[in-house]
């Protein structure tokens, strides 16, 4: 029998997604988009449903797919991708990478958009960003190897739930 748990009042939230945001507290937050205003708003819950935090980069921006394993380090970042840019976020709504996106303009997101993902590309269980766009696919990786090489975070993604795991 399932039980309701804690009511959120966190707007009209969409594309919520799990993981560790913020590695300091010692849970999984969730963090998601609403369309209160804006749907560049993103806010961050704990586990028993208190709001952490909200950030609010880009007006038109909104968090794309999965949270990102870009360091390996055991903190995942939140994509936020629009035509002004694509960045990666922490869970203090800190801008910690801007990914290089010349083709980032108004006139390149009409009609058809471009395909971007987020996968372990080079086989050390970190995830790159995947573009593909005008014929042309690109794979952006870190500019450094892993912190610990021996222990890399690899999380068990099912939907929008990660689970820790360590390689």
């Amino acid at each position: 029998m399932a039980v309701p748990g804690r009511t959120i009042d966190a707007a009209t939230p969409r594309a919520a997604r799990s993981d560790f945001f913020r590695p300091e507290l010692p849970e999984l937050e969730l963090a998601g988009r609403n369309r209160w205003g804006s749907m560049g708003i993103v806010p961050f819950v704990n586990g028993r449903g208190s709001l952490l935090g909200r950030m609010y980069p880009d007006p038109i921006g909104h968090p794309g797919g999965p949270p990102v394993n870009w360091t390996g380090d055991g903190q995942e970042l939140v994509f936020i991708g629009s035509y002004r840019g694509l960045s990666l976020y922490d869970g203090h709504g800190r801008k910690v990478v801007e990914l290089p996106a010349a083709w980032c303009n108004e006139d390149n997101f009409k009609g058809a958009p471009p395909n971007l993902a987020f996968a372990d590309v080079l086989g050390d269980s970190r995830e790159e960003l995947i573009h593909s766009f005008g014929g042309v696919m690109t794979v952006y990786t870190q500019d450094r190897p892993p912190f610990d090489p021996g222990r890399i975070y690899a999380p068990r993604r099912r939907g929008i739930l990660s689970r820790p795991h360590w390689a």
